[in-house]
């Protein structure tokens, strides 16, 4: 790795560090252990949306070389409370909580998707002027595929409003996270 390379990776771990460590200050980190409560929508609701509540999370991710010259990159999936609203005027279920969980969910299972995917990323070069443009490649992908599937549990359940399908939703949900486990914390 010449020098140029090197402090360019150093660089971006470095921000990548930092942005997420600022971020957390107002961010719940994805954990099993983690219940989400209507506390944690602190945002001022977005009078252009009909919804009651909204979920926004964030993947933050980061790469660099290890002293074998190997890629290693660490993904993490935050719920986001500056930026997550409810209307206090209307009915906050825990029902309706549990719906919001599942995008919160949803965001974890693609969070360890895109781990799964830099995971079998290969590199035909080491320390590649490429890395950081194909692994945002990789990134956008998966972020595309989360919320088309972030859209498609909300028209199913039309917003929780449809109890069959927000079971099923529910039962796939923990399915992912149950399968996908080996690619979390």
């Amino acid at each position: 790795m010449n020098t140029r390379q090197f402090i360019k990776c150093f660089t971006i771990g470095i921000l990548s560090l930092t942005a997420t460590r600022v971020h957390a200050q107002n961010a719940i980190p994805w954990s099993p252990a983690v219940k989400l409560s209507w506390d944690d929508f602190r945002s001022a609701p977005d009078p252009a949306l009909p919804f009651t509540a909204y979920t926004h999370t964030t993947t933050k991710w980061h790469f660099h070389w290890d002293r074998n010259g190997r890629l290693s990159t660490t993904v993490d999936c935050y719920f986001l409370e500056d930026e997550s609203w409810k209307r206090p005027e209307r009915n906050l279920t825990p029902y309706l909580l549990q719906h919001e969980t599942g995008h919160f969910n949803i965001s974890e299972v693609f969070a360890r998707k895109l781990q799964e995917a830099f995971d079998n990323y290969t590199l035909t070069h080491r320390h590649s002027e490429n890395t950081q443009s194909d692994l945002d490649m990789i990134y956008k992908s998966v972020m595309e595929q989360k919320k088309a599937v972030q859209a498609q549990y909300d028209e199913q359940t039309n917003h929780a409003k449809n109890k069959e399908a927000q079971e099923a939703w529910d039962a796939k949900i923990a399915g992912w996270l149950y399968a996908s486990k080996g690619f979390s914390k």
